[in-house]
């Protein structure tokens, strides 16, 4: 909602979320100042909840503290002294960086993008400014925070411009309003600074002081800046396929976005890169290098890698299976919403969301990570993998790409102990036992529990079999066999049905979804009142009736919808919006949980698994829902 017009520069105290629709991108600014790739795309998939406190401090001088919480897990603290003084601070993303910060003039701005657009307020009253200089990395970065009327209504609105060497960075970010609390309320959150001027603090190594932030290019971004000599395309509108949804609901991990909006992966020895626009989707395959796996983590250095597309040219029928093509998804969206109104009311804002054809084995492993887990924290995971296990096919724009590991590379010894210091906890066992109980198995064992329907590439379907409301015979044995390999239960053993084997019946029931049921469709009250082995059964036994053989597919669209990634397609305008990240909990696994209420504007409230260690961020959470719940009563 609005910021309300008593909230000035001299008293921003309140809690903000930041509206990335109207902001920029960032990730440029963060490449300039030496961030890494895991934490560009942990931006990229996080939204960040700001709650400020601005106050005297008991020195008399004026501070501004700020609390920020991303929906990858992070929380990071800041303290600010507004006197305009220098002081040095240390962290391990920014190295040694020295910054003063003071209530500033408008017209004392020596640079045009900082100085225009602020309401009249900051133009009498002053905005914030913080200069910030790195004393490792050589770059300087100016911030202002005020306020801007956007689109009608007053935002906090934040500008950036960076500095390194010749190359000149902008940025605009745009924070929407959320529900206030009481300075009292701040005070528990928010402790006091004192002798520090500048302090940074993080539970993980990942992006602190610039969470808000998004980055204003110079250069174009639009199809008309790409050389489209260099591109192949393929008609395909965005109703039977949207590669902005389809690649970041949850099926794939290991696709990036630059800020050009061209998407790349590694993918079957080779570097495929996507952009699409509403008419076609554009796609390059880049060449690889030798492939080697590494035994080490490989060099940084890029080498060479030529600009033609490959000779003999197979990607069209790669992308044509990879993305499940075949089906006419408008008929099918058509059949569901005829069947079930929930659909049919939701669906709309939501098309072109296509079932992935993956690789088994990528999605048995990817979907073992996501327990307990948040996407933000699984794309780290798999980048990781890949990076210490998997071929190194070659670079694009500076950036590494190893392909996919085999389970023989995670089937050796010392494997556990390795992922294990990779952070991937208890995982790291399970993925290892894993691999060595496939590679026990013939080859081919697991792609033979494949649909036959859907094949791997290159293969001729065969028919599957007749099919029930429980699902094929097919899909039934492959579920049964998946579930006897270590860190794999009913949820993970459907994903990977769904998303690695091509059984569309398949419905994964995580918590997230058993809020669906409860909301959408009627569970949660007598037998059924909690997620037990009978309901999970009987939640996809209600959406096969619904929609049918491909239930899996349909429930993935109403899954996508709920995501808080989209949920401002749901409404015109949100008064409360909190983008947060899906956690996938495997119910039985061992690892740390926790449980959180959030409010959502579109829907009800509802739970979000986290773990344990982020209980700060939970009280944050729980303020703001019940202050929300006291502002309706009134």
């Amino acid at each position: 909602m609005a910021v309300p017009s008593t909230v000035t520069t001299k008293d921003m105290s309140g809690v903000y979320v930041l509206n990335k629709t109207l902001s920029d991108s960032v990730q440029t600014l963060l490449k300039m100042q030496g961030v890494g790739f895991i934490v560009r795309q942990a931006v990229l998939y996080s939204t960040v909840t700001v709650t400020i406190k601005q106050h005297t401090g008991e020195d008399g001088k004026l501070h501004l503290d700020q609390k920020q919480v991303s929906t990858g897990g992070i929380t990071n603290e800041e303290f600010r002294m507004l006197d305009w003084s220098w002081s040095e601070t240390e962290n391990r993303i920014w190295g040694k960086v020295k910054g003063r910060n003071r209530i500033g003039k408008v017209s004392e701005l020596d640079n045009d993008f900082l100085k225009e657009g602020w309401a009249q307020d900051c133009i009498d009253e002053g905005i914030v400014e913080t200069v910030s200089e790195s004393l490792t990395n050589g770059w300087v970065a100016t911030q202002i925070f005020g306020f801007a009327d956007v689109d009608g209504l007053r935002k906090q609105v934040r500008r950036i411009v960076g500095r390194k060497g010749d190359q000149v960075e902008r940025t605009r970010s745009k924070l929407r309003g959320r529900d206030w609390v009481g300075l009292l309320r701040l005070r528990r959150l928010l402790p006091s600074s004192r002798t520090s001027r500048v302090e940074s603090r993080s539970h993980e190594p990942l992006y602190m002081q610039i969470h808000h932030t998004h980055l204003y290019l110079q250069h174009s971004h639009s199809m008309g800046g790409l050389n489209l000599a260099e591109w192949q395309k393929l008609p395909v509108s965005l109703t039977e396929l949207c590669i902005n949804t389809t690649l970041r609901c949850g099926q794939s991990f290991r696709w990036r976005k630059n800020d050009s909006g061209i998407w790349s992966m590694a993918l079957h020895n080779r570097i495929l890169c996507l952009h699409q626009d509403p008419e076609y989707l554009y796609y390059r395959s880049l060449p690889t290098i030798k492939l080697e796996a590494p035994l080490t983590p490989p060099s940084s250095q890029p080498p060479s890698l030529a600009s033609e597309t490959l000779t003999a040219d197979d990607t069209l029928p790669l992308m044509q299976h990879y993305f499940n093509l075949t089906p006419n998804l408008t008929e099918l969206y058509q059949q569901w919403s005829a069947a079930d109104a929930n659909f049919a009311k939701k669906a709309p804002k939501f098309t072109g969301v296509r079932i992935l054809r993956q690789e088994a084995w990528e999605a048995l492993v990817g979907f073992i990570c996501s327990s307990n887990n948040n996407i933000v924290r699984i794309i780290q995971m798999i980048h990781k993998l890949c990076v210490n296990y998997g071929p190194l096919l070659g670079h694009f724009e500076g950036e590494p790409y190893h392909d996919f590991p085999e389970p023989q590379a995670l089937a050796h010894d010392g494997v556990e102990a390795k992922l294990r210091a990779l952070g991937f906890g208890y995982r790291a066992k399970y993925l290892h036992q894993t691999a060595c109980m496939v590679t026990s198995k013939p080859v081919g064992w697991l792609d033979s529990l494949r649909n036959p329907e859907a094949p791997v590439l290159g293969t001729k379907p065969q028919p599957g079999g007749e099919w029930s409301a429980e699902g094929g015979e097919g899909y039934r044995a492959a579920h049964e066999q998946l579930l006897t390999l270590q860190g794999v239960g009913p949820k993970v053993a459907d994903c990977v049905c769904l998303m690695g084997l091509g059984w569309g019946e398949a419905v994964p029931v995580d918590t997230h979804v058993w809020q669906i049921a409860q909301r959408d469709y009627k569970f949660g009250k007598g037998k059924h009142a909690s997620l037990t082995k009978q309901t999970y059964d009987a939640v996809g036994a209600k959406f096969r009736s619904l929609w049918g053989q491909e239930a899996g597919w349909a429930h993935s669209v109403l899954f996508t919808a709920d995501l808080r990634a989209f949920s401002e397609r749901l409404v015109a305008k949100v008064e409360v919006k909190d983008e947060g990240t899906v956690v996938k909990t495997e119910e039985g696994m061992e690892g740390e949980e926790g449980v959180v209420k959030v409010e959502k504007v579109v829907e009800k409230s509802i739970k979000r698994e986290r773990d344990g260690e982020e209980s700060k961020m939970f009280e944050v959470e729980e303020k703001i829902v019940r202050k929300a719940k006291r502002r309706k009563k009134a």
